[in-house]
């Protein structure tokens, strides 16, 4: 009886322990992109830079640290303008199957959302939906992949953030990113960048993706010169 009342303890401890071993190499895999990321910024951008130079020395030249999904650039341009007529829609509709196969329920969500572009990382079969909408401009997104035999799979949205909702009117945006850092090994990861400009600060948060699925948030911060407002051309266009 002693000895399989010892061996059962010992099975949930080794249980327990594997548990909080994957919890942590989930959050230290994050943890390990912002770190790198920060080191970047850190050696190429000081307190005394202006608004988005963080921004920019992390998403610009030909091999960036976080590459950007832009409209447009993998040829497709699937967007909606906001409050489209009905013609307009059924044609939108047409060209989302066209680009990215048959997601019926997908298709009837969307029916619900104007002023929204489609966007996808060259190469890959993630997609995200981007919608604004209110004075602010405050962000809506879906995500969704297209599989080997071209159907749309919706995916769970990322973890939330503390800090709200992800408005433009006030210095907030949000991305699919591709993470390209030594640390992760070659091709990069996929992301979402939630992106924050406030109090003299820039703030990003990534949530990696994995085959598991969304992974622990982490977070960096770099300053900058309050008074400085961010260059327009800094960012993506919007819908």
């Amino acid at each position: 009886m002693r000895s399989m009342i010892r061996r059962t303890v010992a099975l949930i401890i080794l249980a327990a322990t594997a548990g909080l071993s994957a919890g942590a190499a989930a959050q230290g895999h994050a943890t390990t992109i912002c770190d790198a990321l920060a080191t970047t910024v850190r050696s190429h951008v000081d307190s005394s830079a202006e608004a988005g130079g963080a921004f920019s020395v992390l998403t610009g030249g030909p091999s960036p640290a976080i590459q950007i999904a832009v409209s447009g650039s993998d040829g497709k341009n699937v967007s909606l303008e906001r409050n489209p007529a009905a013609d307009t829609r059924i044609q939108f509709e047409k060209r989302f199957r066209a680009e990215f196969g048959e997601a019926p329920v997908l298709v009837r969500e969307l029916r619900n959302w104007d002023a929204l572009d489609v966007v996808t990382l060259p190469g890959d079969r993630l997609h995200m939906v981007l919608s604004t909408s209110g004075a602010d401009l405050c962000e809506s997104r879906i995500f969704f992949r297209t599989t080997a035999i071209r159907e749309g799979e919706r995916l769970p949205d990322p973890p939330a953030g503390p800090d709200g909702p992800v408005c433009q009117g006030r210095g907030g945006w949000g991305f699919l990113a591709r993470i390209n850092i030594r640390t992760i090994g070659s091709g990069g990861i996929d992301a979402f960048l939630e992106y924050r400009l406030a109090s003299g600060r820039e703030s990003f948060r990534i949530v990696p993706l994995t085959d598991d699925g969304w992974q622990a948030a982490c977070t960096f911060t770099a300053p900058y010169r309050s008074s400085s407002p961010p260059s327009p051309d800094r960012f993506p266009t919007r819908p």
